[in-house]
Order: structure tokens, then sequence, then C-alpha cells
């Protein structure tokens, strides 16, 4: 992971999630807010496809998102927290051919 963050809009696209990994493009995911936002995206080693993601503050300092590739068996759970200037990222998946909770991308 070189860089992941969040971008704050409009009520449509109230948090949008922005990463890029392993020197590939910057990958962007609206998320919906009390919802489920279909599209299509992409993140980390998921290529391009069909999906379903939402997110809401957790906490004062943690967004949570979900990501649901709707073609495959797969939901990630991604947990953002910020403390002052850093941002500590866990991850969780429903489920995996190795660990459902990597140590990192």
């Amino acid at each position: 992971m070189e860089a992941l963050g969040l971008e704050f809009g409009n009520e449509g696209n109230a948090v949008t999630l922005v990463g890029k990994f392993n020197g590939g493009v910057e990958q962007r995911i609206g998320c919906g807010d009390g919802e489920w936002k279909r599209g299509r995206g992409a993140f980390g080693a998921f290529p391009e496809q069909p999906l379903a993601s939402c997110g809401a503050w957790t906490a004062d300092d943690t967004f949570t998102a979900k990501l649901c590739f709707t073609e495959t068996p797969y939901l990630i759970t991604l947990n953002l927290r910020f403390s002052g200037d850093k941002l500590h990222f866990e991850s969780t998946w429903n489920v995996s051919f190795g660990p459902t909770k990597p140590g990192c991308w």
C-alpha cells in the first residue's frame, strides 16, 4: 500500500475511499452514506469489477467502510482510525484462502 485516505464530498458521495497500491493507478470508491452504493471499483489486488460499498463514522476518530464485490463471495471491512497526522488501517475479510485479517497489503 502506497497511500490510503478519504475525500469528503457532496451528499451523493459523502465519502470517497482513495488508495494506491503497488505502483498502480489511484483507485477511488464512493461509499454510500447509510446505504449500499452500487458501482464498479478496484481495491488492492482486486481488479475493477462490480461492487457495492457503504461507510460510516463508527467512532469520533474511526471511519469504517464495507466493500462487497458482488460477483464474488468477498466482503472487506476497512477500519481507518485517525490519530493526529497518522492513519491506522485495519482490514478484515469475510472469507479467505489464508488469514481473514491480513497483516498488510
